[in-house]
């Protein structure tokens, strides 16, 4: 959602934030998770759930659309992305077609992934010393973006 929400800020002419955080993007509805992707051992989602889910976010219209799925997008003009993925999550291949995309547009991107970690591990940061780190890593480099920026952070969208 915060690359399809960048890309209408960006189509609208209105301000972007400083950097964009992305953490486990699901970025390609388009695909049959659970045709196409490694069974890996994430205890969260399962391939599945994504088949299951997809069509019911997606609705009637085109999964291909990039408020739908970012990944066919124009990543072009986009604030610089820090983005964190998890090795076992079955979504992590969307991290790399980000990657591709930003990429051929030249836009900014950082990328991390935490192999061995599940979806959104992030939310265990009370229990999982890997969620602090992530959580630390990803603030820091939030931070450098909002200091590079000209004057004022541009904004940051909560």
């Amino acid at each position: 959602m915060t690359l399809a929400l960048a890309m209408a800020l960006r189509d609208r002419g209105i301000q972007a934030p400083a950097a964009l955080g992305l953490i486990c993007p699901w970025a390609d509805l388009a695909v049959d998770i659970e045709a196409t992707r490694p069974a890996l051992r994430d205890p969260l989602i399962l391939p599945s759930m994504c088949t299951e889910w997809a069509p019911r976010y997606v609705g009637s219209s085109d999964p291909r659309l990039p408020g739908i799925s970012p990944v066919y997008g124009d990543m072009s003009g986009l604030p610089p992305i820090v983005m964190q993925t998890a090795g076992d999550d079955p979504i992590c291949v969307d991290a790399d077609k980000i990657e591709t995309a930003c990429a051929a547009s030249k836009t900014s991107i950082e990328h991390r992934r935490f192999a061995g970690m599940w979806h959104d591990f992030h939310l265990q940061v009370s229990l999982l010393p890997e969620a602090r780190d992530a959580i630390a890593d990803l603030g820091a480099r939030l931070r450098g973006h909002l200091h590079q920026s000209q004057g004022q952070p541009r904004g940051v969208v909560k």
